[in-house]
């Protein structure tokens, strides 16, 4: 088996199981929350349908070759057949770039979106638009360089005479800029949500292991600098292809391993998740941090955390994720790592404030 054979394999291998984790998260989702799947759910497909294109391009690059690492005497006397051949491994080499750019920039993005849920109401909520923008700015700014570093465009696959190092995969230029973007990003997104972490009310196994299922943006930065260090050190046309592939495939599972967690609990197949429970407040310490509010729904933390006499408050229903805040009593089962996605539906009307009495207890909805 040559080298490339066995790099293939590692390529779909490594798409396959990233399409089954996303084909998981959907199914929790929607066995949890029904149809009312949220924006980084579909974001998910579609960084799943980018990472599609990239294993492809990944493939054909690895066939065909590329237009690098050539004399120019060895440009002009190339055969026809291979002269079209690493013409072809070209153009998918900057296919695959983007559809690369593409993918990891919506996997940060669809991380955003769910901390954001995470945080609704909290002080770390401020920190989701910036790091939006962020993460968006550097997306645009990466996109142009791999369209305006070699110009024209279609010197990224000339073969004769030859273009220059910047119109190759061997251009640094892309590959320092990718990197370094991908580390601010990623330093920008893994903190947010390690406040809510801190104040946890569990045992130190379980905060590390929420610290890991909220933190892996860092193995992501890790895969992102090794992809820069062995790409620039090795120019194999492969070796480029297969590390954008081990980094997607880490950066997949990272962006789903947290909308899994609750597939591998019994309380899952048991409809535990389901709204079969009435209390009134927190369920067992929990805080739920994300709005039950939707569109046109204001002071949603104000309401949930103690409103005003008089204050109206709609009837909502969302898909909510819960961490258990310090002063909360045990989990319940299946929230091992003190994360949990719940359906909430929150009642509350006009009127004086009032001693909750037992009438009171159906107010809020939590399974």
């Amino acid at each position: 088996m040559t080298t490339i054979q066995e790099l293939l394999i590692e390529t779909w291998v490594e798409y396959g199981i990233s399409t089954v984790l996303v084909g998981m998260r959907l199914f929790t989702r929607t066995k949890m929350v029904g149809g009312r799947l949220q924006w980084d759910d579909y974001l998910m497909i579609l960084a799943w349908a980018f990472f599609t294109m990239m294993t492809v391009c990944a493939h054909i690059v690895s066939l065909n070759g590329d237009n690098r690492a050539m004399t120019n005497e060895q440009r002009r006397l190339l055969p026809p057949a291979e002269r079209d051949a690493k013409i072809l491994g070209s153009k998918f080499f900057l296919c695959g770039h983007i559809t690369y750019v593409s993918t990891m920039w919506t996997l940060k993005l669809c991380m955003l979106l769910f901390f954001q849920r995470l945080t609704r109401g909290l002080a770390a909520e401020k920190l989701i638009k910036p790091a939006i923008a962020v993460v968006a700015t550097t997306w645009l700014v990466e996109f142009l360089t791999l369209l305006l570093t070699c110009r024209p465009v279609s010197h990224n696959w000339q073969i004769y005479p030859d273009p220059g190092k910047l119109c190759t995969h061997e251009s640094p230029v892309w590959y320092i800029v990718q990197v370094v973007f991908n580390v601010i990003t990623d330093a920008v997104i893994v903190p947010i949500p390690m406040p809510l972490v801190i104040k946890a009310k569990v045992s130190t196994l379980r905060k590390l292991g929420l610290v890991v299922l909220l933190g892996a943006g860092i193995f992501v930065m890790v895969a992102a600098t090794l992809r820069v260090v062995f790409v620039l050190s090795n120019a194999a046309p492969s070796e480029p292809a297969i590390w954008a592939m081990r980094e997607c495939f880490v950066a997949t599972f990272v962006g789903n391993a947290p909308m899994i967690r609750p597939m591998f609990t019994k309380k899952f197949y048991q409809g535990g998740y389901q709204d079969n429970d009435v209390s009134h407040g927190y369920t067992n310490g929990s805080v739920p941090l994300d709005a039950y509010g939707t569109a046109g729904s204001k002071n949603v933390t104000n309401r949930f955390f103690g409103s005003k006499s008089g204050t109206q408050v709609d009837i909502e229903s969302d898909s909510t994720e819960n961490i258990i805040e310090a002063g909360g009593s045990k989990l319940d089962p299946g929230s091992e790592f003190g994360i949990r996605v719940q359906r909430s539906v929150a009642v509350e009307s006009q009127g004086a404030p009032s001693t909750l009495g037992d009438d009171d207890k159906k107010h809020h909805w939590t399974p």
